[in-house]
This record gives structure tokens, sequence and C-alpha cells, in this order.
């Protein structure tokens, strides 16, 4: 049943009764803190919606709670509720056909049955005209950005994942992996064309480009090869961090990218967090006045150190690389993030492997936890860790990580764990890395910074922050709140942050980081505007540079000074900026 017409611009919506069960009216429901001061009341909020046209895939699958996300409608309901006033926001992005508007409100009239239930069907598609004069728009895109995925494992799974939530924003038109059950995993969900599989990515780069962008999730070591190759083919680049395991190699790929005038991101996925955003945002205003010292923790957590660092695929330098770049270069990233422009001088480290090794081994205990008496006294059983998530229903990471060809149960499980790296004794596994590790490092100014990781927490990756300020002490233990003490008024003032984009989307892992990075990689490819990456090369590289020295201050067992010793590297990643053209 057709109620009525809502004029955007050039473009016609229909306004039209589906099936909708409808469970609640939210006064006040996104309010200002998502949008800022322009909402006032309320959406609709019910179970599916049925549709037809061009979107109708995207939206049979989805809670009508997506609309109001990604339309970011301000609305406004009378007493009546017999009139319904839509505002787009200034940062609107109209995802049926990704085209952003700006400050137009617009009034229809509903009839008295249609007030509890509402949907949109999108009729045509906007000329041009519609978004010429957007002064918020974040992009405006006529062709979805596609992209090849090198390595099909959970980091390029995730990724990916964009493309189901975002269809129109973001296609996966090619998948290499040496893993048949990933293939064609990939192959399946995302309708990719037989000619676009490959086994080896070398495949993949020989064919005329066909594809804006790869995304590179291959083993650490195996991260300069495709992104020398792709970037050199024109391919935009999205590389799982770290960017390389040597300092050599991290500026082969900068100068690479840079040289073929392509856009390089690297996860550095914590830059993207709302919660990491904020405390950037509070630093720079002088909320804490000058920023004197900075306290950074990050817990690993117990099974996830001996999940990915004892068993697993980190657990030996020479496989991959040290704890501190694997793990925690994050962190040393995000301390550059905040402190902006200022200069480290000086880095120590101290730390070490402890505890996993065949010294403190049980009494007892056998190789394998499946047949281990003492296993039930181990908190590191795997047994415990990865069978008991699958009877609890988790069938995602960690225990995902131990079938990567077969889905996951517990008869694959079991069989994992009796054949597979994952069932060993974490006594008796081939592990070097550091388990706990301290980098000390003294910036221009007498600013101290002192970072500590460490592996035997009951927190798992939930950094703890205390950063300390002329004027006001800041903190922050998770992801939804910024604490901020003043020292003259001597009281505090929290901060909640901004999580809206993730009220929907699946990509919550890294507080919510993995969707807004993947989101304004896009982004930037679709404008062409590099302001959008937040880890391009320039930054990237020069955190990875402080934590391959703050590695070599551990090793040597003394103080580097950083500007002095690393001078050379350092001047050739001041090289050109990230740029690209829009597609």
């Amino acid at each position: 049943m057709c109620v009525g017409h809502l004029t955007v611009g050039k473009c016609w919506f229909s306004m039209y009764v589906g099936y909708v069960a409808v469970s609640n009216v939210c006064a006040g429901f996104l309010g200002k803190y998502m949008f800022g001061s322009s909402f006032s009341v309320a959406c609709v909020v019910s179970h599916y919606c049925f549709f037809s046209g061009e979107i109708y895939s995207m939206f049979m699958r989805r809670h009508v709670l997506l609309l109001w996300e990604t339309l970011v409608i301000c609305s406004q309901l009378d007493d009546s509720l017999n009139c319904l006033k839509v505002t787009f926001d200034t940062s609107c992005v109209l995802l049926f056909s990704t085209v952003t508007y700006d400050c137009h409100c617009y009034s229809i009239t509903v009839s008295e049955g249609f007030k509890k239930a509402v949907g949109l069907f999108y009729q045509t598609r906007p000329t041009s005209d519609t978004f010429s004069t957007c002064k918020g728009a974040l992009f405006a895109m006529a062709t979805r950005v596609d992209v090849i995925i090198i390595g099909a494992g959970n980091r390029g799974s995730t990724y990916a994942r964009f493309a189901e939530e975002c269809p129109d924003q973001m296609r996966v038109v090619g998948v290499a992996d040496p893993n048949l059950f990933a293939r064609d995993a990939f192959k399946q969900k995302y309708r990719i064309e037989e000619q676009n599989v490959f086994v080896d990515w070398h495949e993949a780069a020989k064919r005329e480009k066909f594809a804006h962008a790869a995304i590179i999730c291959t083993p650490d070591h195996l991260h300069k090869e495709p992104a020398l190759v792709f970037a050199k083919r024109g391919y935009h680049i999205l590389l799982e961090k770290p960017m390389s395991v040597t300092p050599d190699d991290c500026l082969e790929i900068v100068s690479a990218c840079l040289d073929s005038a392509v856009l390089l991101a690297v996860c550095h996925v914590l830059r993207y967090s709302p919660a990491v955003r904020k405390i950037k945002e509070l630093i720079d205003s002088g909320a804490i006045g000058d920023v004197i010292h900075i306290q950074h923790l990050e817990p690993v957590g117990f099974y996830h150190f001996a999940h990915s660092f004892v068993r697993g695929n980190w657990r030996k330098e020479s496989q991959s690389s040290f704890s501190l770049l694997t793990k925690s270069s994050h962190d040393i990233d995000l301390i550059l993030y905040w402190l902006g422009n200022r200069r480290c001088l000086k880095v120590s480290s101290f730390g070490s492997l402890s505890h996993f090794s065949s010294d403190n081994k049980p009494s007892g205990a056998t190789a394998r936890c499946l047949d281990c008496p003492v296993e039930q006294q181990c908190p590191y059983s795997a047994k415990r860790i990865y069978l008991d998530m699958v009877r609890q229903g988790c069938v995602g990471w960690p225990v995902s990580v131990l079938c990567p060809t077969s889905n996951v149960d517990i008869e694959s499980v079991t069989r994992a764990l009796q054949t597979g790296p994952y069932g060993r004794c974490v006594y008796s596994c081939d592990n070097d890395v550091c388990t706990n590790q301290v980098v000390n490092m003294e910036f221009e100014g007498g600013l101290t910074v002192a970072f500590s990781m460490v592996a035997f927490t009951e927190r798992l990756c939930q950094r703890i922050t205390t950063i300390s300020g002329s004027k006001g002490e800041l903190s922050c233990n998770n992801d939804s709140v910024v604490r901020v003490f003043d020292f003259l008024t001597q009281k505090e003032t929290v901060h909640h942050v901004d999580n809206a984009g993730l009220l929907v989307s699946s990509l919550r892992a890294h507080g919510g980081s993995d969707y807004f990075l993947i989101k304004d990689f896009v982004a930037a490819i679709a404008s062409g505007d590099a302001a959008l990456i937040q880890s391009g090369p320039k930054e990237t590289l020069a955190s990875h540079l402080l934590v391959f020295a703050a590695e070599q201050a551990r090793k040597e067992n003394r103080i580097v000074f950083f500007e002095e010793e690393w001078a050379e590297k350092l001047a050739q990643g001041t090289m050109g900026p990230n740029t690209a053209t829009p597609i």
C-alpha cells in the first residue's frame, strides 16, 4: 500500500507499509549523544520490513534500526503522531545509493494507520545535482570500491564483512589463498567469479588490474612482496599490521606506494577507535594542559597470549617477529598519534619470556592437554579454552583459528587439539617471544612515556591509559568513557564516546576500530581524500621505527638515542604525502 511521497531534491522516495512489527517508539533515541543538537525525538524500531528494488538484499536481512543508523535521520513526531518531519543531519550518509545530504528538511503527512509502521523504499537514483552543494558530505560515490582479498584467514575475513554490511560501498571481487576451504567460502559468500579465485596471489597480480584495492592479510613475514607488487600495479593497499618485519622492508613498502601514487593504509586499527580519537581531541583542546607523562598498559589476556603467542602463529620470532611488533605496535603507534608532532629522543626497554617454558611444566603433565592427568588444574588447558567455548556456542575467534579447513564443531575442534599446535601443553611449545615488556620513552620538552605489555591478565586487550597534564588528568580504561579530572575545579568530567556507527555492525573488535578503519579506507579511495586515512605511510613508518628501536634497546640492554641513531631512516619516512585521485 503506497501511502505518500517525499521529495528530496530531484530524488523521489515512496513510503510503503511492509510487514512491520513495532517493538518500540523511542523518545530521544539517538539524541545529542550521536548527532549533536538537531535531534529531539524518536524512531520506530521494528522487526523486518519487506522491500523491492535494487537494494532489497541489504534491507531484507537488516533490522529497521539500521535504517535510522545509516540514514542518520533526525526526526520529530508531533503529539498526534500524524506528522513526520525528517531532517537529514550534516553528517548524513544515505547508503541507498551512497549519496550524502546536508541540512535538508522535509515533511510528509501520514495516515492514522501508518503512524506505528513505516518502511522506506528507494524508488529512483538521484542525479548528481542532488548532492552537488552538500557541505557536510563524507563522500558521494556513484560506484562501489572493488577489492581483492590476499589472505582469507581471520583478518581478511573480518575486513571483507564490510562488503556484506555495506554492499553499496564495497564489493569483494577476488580472493587469493592457498587454503581451498577458505577460498570456496569466500567464493560462495561474495559470489566471486571463478576467474578471480586464486591459490597464489602471484597469479592475481599477473592479471590486468580488476579491482581498486588489495587488502593484504598474509602472515607477517609475507607482507612485503604482495604489497610491493600490487602497489606497482596501481592497487590501493590496505596492509595488515605490522607493515613488515624489518625496517628496510617497511621503507621499501612506503616508497613503492608513494612512487605509484596509491593510497596505503596500515591496519593500526586503534587510531580509528572512537575512544582513542576522543583522547586525541581532549589533548589537542588543552583539556589537561601540557602533557607531562603517559602511562599506558596493554593487558593481553592470559588465554589470548597462550593462544596466539605460545601455541599460535606469533609464538616464534623466526616465523613471525618479536611480540612488541606483532602485538604492541598498536600501542606505540597510539602514543605517537596522541602526541602529534612531539619527537621521541630516547628509548629504553626491558622484557623477557616468563613462565611458558619447560622449567615450569607441572609434574605429570603430558605433551597434549586432551590426555593430560593434571589438565583440570591448569588455567591454560586447551580443553577448557576451546572445547568449552564451542559447547557454549562460540564458533568465532579463537576457536575458528583451529579449523581453517572445516566448519567449527566439537568434532573438528577435538581433532585439531589431538594433532594440531593448539592442543599442545603451553610448557612444551617452541615459543620464544616476550610475555612481558616495558618501553620507556623521553620526548622533547621532558615529556615521558611508560608503556607496559603483559600476558598474565584477566582483561583481554582492554587498554588502560592515564595521561597526566599540567592542568588535569585524563583516564580511560574502556571503549565508552574518557574521564578528565580538572585540578582547578577539582571536578571530574565524563566524556561519553560516540559509537554510533557500531549500532548494527558486526565489526566490533578492537572497540569498533575494525569497522571505522575499513569504512574510512573505502571512503578515501572513493573520494581521493587521503586525509581520511589515519594510519598512512608516514605515520605508520614512524611508529614502526620506534618499535624496532625499542627492541634494539631491549636486546642490547642500553638506551637508544632514537633521533640520532635512526635519523637516516626517519628522514626517508618524510617523503611525499599519501595521495590518490577519486575513482
